[in-house]
This record gives structure tokens, sequence and C-alpha cells, in this order.
């Protein structure tokens, strides 16, 4: 069973609009909840990184202030000013220009995540076949605050809102690509299913994790219910819920549906006379 080119899409968008949009914390595998705005940089507070060297202590502090603040509504001289520079000639002569240095920031952080998955999927696959729920797992809930840090989830997030052609240089850079490897290993639990289904039960499913992860890494308020649903028993419930998308018996509804749009769509296909 093959991929398909829309699939390949959804794929990239869960991998990086979701590791990189919000992927599950690591706080969540441990059963905590931490709120979100740990860290939070604002115009009035400065980072105070003593002893990083500058290069670094500039991108701490970009990272920062483009999650908090939108990847367009920072400049240089902000960045600059806030990790203690007195203009922005260093940040010019470290990366040249501001999305030189997002664009860092950017490859970075898919790197650092990308690296742990797959060290976990070859261990996987040497101890025997990976599960769907494995697979699951691996693509939405890596260690990430371990990794790269709530602040880098924003940051992804945002340069996705914002800057979509700075994300698409950033993920035809990235090594690799273990997400489309977790799908594969689900395809072969769904081998049973007709094709378009498996794969269309994939895409819905990965839209859920989606929406999931959006939910659950937006800031708390009082009266939502995010705090909840980062609890370790909605975690896993979530997780049965979405193996469940998948791997459900098909109605002989949805089977008749899909024998006539695949006879509709070979109809529309004919050559018309005349």
């Amino acid at each position: 069973m093959r991929i398909g080119a829309g699939l390949i899409f959804i794929i990239s968008m869960i991998d990086y609009a979701v590791a990189y949009n919000e992927t599950m914390p690591r706080l969540l595998v441990h059963g905590c909840q931490t709120r979100l705005s740990e860290n939070r940089v604002t115009r009035s507070t400065k980072i105070r990184m003593e002893g990083l060297p500058p290069r670094e202590r500039l991108k701490q502090t970009a990272i920062r202030l483009f999650a908090d603040k939108g990847i367009e509504r920072v400049g240089v001289r902000e960045i600059a000013d806030a990790a203690g520079f007195k203009n922005c000639g260093s940040l010019r002569h470290y990366f040249g220009t501001k999305d030189s240095l997002v664009l860092e920031l950017g490859r970075e952080g898919v790197q650092k995540v990308n690296s742990y998955r797959f060290a976990t999927l070859e261990r996987l696959e040497t101890e025997g076949q990976v599960s769907v729920r494995d697979a699951l797992i691996l693509i939405i809930a890596p260690p990430t605050d371990a990794l790269v840090g709530y602040p880098f989830l924003r940051f992804f997030r945002n340069i996705r809102l914002e800057r979509p052609e700075l994300m698409a240089e950033i993920l035809d850079d990235a090594t690799g690509d273990p997400i489309r490897r977790c799908t594969e290993h689900i395809l072969q639990h769904l081998d049973h299913l007709p094709e378009q289904i498996a794969l269309d039960r994939i895409d819905l499913c990965y839209e859920f994790l989606f929406d999931y992860n959006a939910a659950i890494a937006s800031k708390s308020s009082a009266n939502d219910r995010s705090t909840h649903w980062r609890t370790e028993h909605f975690r896993q419930n979530m997780f049965d819920t979405a193996e469940a998308m998948l791997t459900a018996p098909v109605s002989a509804e949805t089977r008749a549906a899909y024998r006539q749009a695949a006879i509709d769509e070979r109809v529309a296909q004919r050559p018309r006379a005349g």
C-alpha cells in the first residue's frame, strides 16, 4: 500500500506543524500539569543568560521572543536589547539577517526531534514489530520539552502561520522522514482494509492528533478544558481513540459508499464522445 501525495502533506504537517506546532511536551508524559506560560518573555523582562556565549544568548532570546510575539512582530533590535547587547550589530555579525536566524533555530529543533524519533524507531524495529500505538505515540508525543523546550513549540507554530516559505526551507533540509516510516508501520497493520479507506483513516487520525496538540499546547485559562486534557489518563484515552479510528471494522455502508465513489470516478474519467 503506497502513501499518496495528499497524505504525504498531512504527514509533513503532523510532523512539523505539530512537533513544531506544539508536539506534546515531556511534562505530559509524566502526568504533570505545568503551565506553558513558564519563561514568558515580555517587553519589560530582559532574559538573563549570563555565562552563555553571545551567539547562543541571541538564539535563546530570539526563540522566546518569536514564540511569545510571533515572527513578524519581533525585530533584530528588540532581540539584541533583550539579550543584553547595546545594538543589533552582534546579531547581524552572527546570523546576517533575521530570516537566517529563524532558519537556523528551526533546523536545529527539527534535527533534535527527528534524531530522537529515529533512535526510538531503530530500537522498536530491532525489538520486533512496531504497533499502531507505538507509531502514534512516536508521532505525537516525543519528550519535546527535554529535546527543544516549550518556547520552540510555539515558535514553530508561528513560522508555519506567518512565514510558510521559511517552513518549507526548514522541511526541505530535514534529514530523513521518521513520520513516513511510522506511517508505513501503521499501514502494515491496516493491510486488511481497502487501500483508500486505510489512507483516509490515517488522514483523519492525524488531523485528530493535530487538533489535540493544538488544544493542549494553548495557554490555560481558569475555565477551559486543556488542563484536564493534559492529564495522563486523558492522554491514554486519546491514544485509544486514535487507534480505534484506524482499526475499527469497516461498515457495510462505508464499503458501499467507497465502491460507488470509485465507479463515479471511473465514469468521470471516460473521454466524452464527439
